[in-house]
């Protein structure tokens, strides 16, 4: 303690140790000062959580019971959602939009669009922040669809793939036509993200993707392009994509011909069985065990002699997906079977045994 007041004595003896103890009191009542305010914002922000609550509490009560049939509920919900800040709308409304669906989403979706509400989607699409983008996406259901389709082509071309993927999950919700295009742009395009995604956006778009499906099988553009259209086609059963997959099957290159026998399978008809049998004598691989996996889909006893012929392959899938097949097709297939068992080849008689004792229940994994 000597120490101290001795030094402190000398420090009030010269101007530049008053000058460190000022500095030091004016740091000690910044600190107090700096602690009393966020003390206050806490406080502050506990209030303003607390006078949300009443609202958004009543709110969610008018909603059930407008979900239970009292159509004037929806009013008295209009105007407890007018009391809050467009923040707390946006997160309201992302949690009912997941979980409910007909009448009652529209019903919230017209609750929630607002003009203040659209301004404030309109701005976020133009931020230099992917989250604020990503969060304009989820809320587009929110915007006049004029205004809503440009953003979404928009959305789809953003360089940040998060972004990319949450567009082709709210592409469905706008099959116009730019956000068909630009959905089948990202076949091609160095934005292009898995495959999957893709093909789902497409998928839940349905009928209206049929044109530009149709267009895209007739130009024949780059290999994998080509066979997630062809998966799509397979996706959407749609009639007029027929005769393309059976030229891709005849004259494609053997990828895209592999996968057009694939999606054959879904459309059974005398001339797609009389493809897929032709199709058992194809030089290439991926081709005869695609055609024969089809056939079995097709469930015809008539294909039955050219199974058996095309069976003893080298390939292992060739000979298993004939095999699958043979036991699809019922007794004539089964009897067929039983006939491979006998074969003088020993990877044919092996495989035909372990399919032929195969239960009948496993036979649905084999799609």
């Amino acid at each position: 303690m000597e120490f101290v007041a001795t030094n402190a004595q000398l420090l009030l003896q010269k101007p530049a140790g008053l000058f460190i103890l000022a500095v030091l009191a004016l740091d000690l009542m910044f600190c107090v000062l700096a602690v009393a305010l966020i003390i206050l914002f806490r406080i502050k922000l506990l209030f303003r959580i607390r006078e949300r609550q009443g609202p958004v509490k009543e709110f969610q009560e008018r909603l059930e019971v407008f979900a239970a049939g009292d159509d004037s509920a929806l009013d008295e919900a209009r105007e407890l959602l007018s009391r809050l800040s467009p923040g707390v709308r946006a997160s309201l409304f992302l949690s009912y939009s997941r979980s409910i669906s007909g009448r009652m989403r529209e019903q919230i979706v017209s609750l929630f669009s607002t003009p203040r509400q659209e301004v404030q989607i309109l701005r976020m699409s133009r931020s230099r922040l992917w989250s604020r983008r990503l969060h304009a996406v989820r809320l587009l259901e929110l915007v006049p669809v004029e205004k809503a389709v440009p953003l979404l082509v928009g959305f789809l071309r953003d360089p940040t793939p998060l972004v990319r993927l949450h567009a082709l999950q709210m592409a469905p919700v706008f099959p116009h036509d730019e956000v068909v295009a630009a959905v089948f742009g990202m076949l091609e395009g160095p934005l292009a993200l898995t495959g999957f995604a893709v093909k789902d956006a497409l998928v839940r778009m349905g009928p209206s993707v049929c044109d530009r499906l149709h267009k895209l099988l007739d130009a024949r553009s780059s290999e994998p392009a080509l066979i997630l259209a062809i998966e799509v086609a397979e996706s959407v059963r749609n009639p007029g994509c027929v005769p393309r997959l059976m030229d891709m099957l005849r004259e494609g290159p053997p990828e895209a011909a592999a996968a057009a026998a694939r999606a054959l399978g879904g459309f059974p008809s005398p001339e797609t069985r009389d493809t897929l049998r032709a199709a058992l004598t194809s030089p290439h691989e991926p081709v005869r065990s695609m055609a024969a996996h089809a056939l079995g889909r097709i469930m015809d006893p008539a294909v039955v002699p050219d199974l058996v012929t095309a069976f003893p392959a080298p390939s292992f899938n060739v000979r298993y997906h004939c095999a699958a097949a043979l036991k699809k097709l019922g007794e004539p297939g089964a009897k067929a079977l039983a006939q491979c068992q006998k074969h003088e080849d020993p990877f044919v008689r092996d495989i035909a045994w372990y399919v032929g004792n195969m239960p009948d229940f496993a036979m649905t994994w084999i799609r």
